[in-house]
């Protein structure tokens, strides 16, 4: 367990539990709330792209210009899918090629989770060479903070 002293130690900033995210449903929204994110202390940062409703390009957000604006560098990791449900808006399969593309060019981990459609979880329209499950390296912040978390 934590102490209340943890919360007056900036040396323990960023807790190795606390992930933060935000949505990114196209171009717009990541030039909205990326800058925010960057601004927030978190040991793993993420992007839910989904529903992905247009192309976004996160060039400037990934590692090299992420961690240059970040007080500490974080694990960042890319969520991205489609739209389900009976009034679901189709995602274009170009736009999750492209952010499946950004992200392994940055060595970024990538979770494509859904294609759109009536139903939650179906691969549908996804070829098997974006069907993608990594998840973010984020063991490192807690050996790197000394710290146990207790269950």
């Amino acid at each position: 367990r934590f102490s209340p002293e943890v919360w007056r130690r900036p040396d323990l900033w960023p807790l190795p539990n606390v992930w933060l995210g935000v949505s990114v449903e196209n171009q717009a929204a990541a030039e909205e709330r990326i800058p925010l994110l960057v601004q927030t202390p978190a040991t793993v940062r993420f992007l839910s792209c989904e529903p992905l409703l247009g192309p976004v390009d996160l060039g400037e957000f990934l590692p090299a210009d992420f961690a240059r604006r970040s007080a500490v560098t974080p694990s960042l990791w890319v969520i991205v899918g489609g739209e389900s449900g009976p009034q679901h808006r189709t995602m274009d399969l170009a736009w999750l090629e492209s952010l499946v593309n950004q992200c392994r060019a940055a060595g970024v981990a990538t979770w494509v989770k859904q294609d759109s459609g009536p139903r939650p979880g179906a691969w549908g329209r996804i070829p098997e060479r974006l069907r993608v499950h990594e998840f973010p390296a984020y063991s490192h912040w807690r050996k790197s903070l000394g710290i146990e978390l207790a269950v």
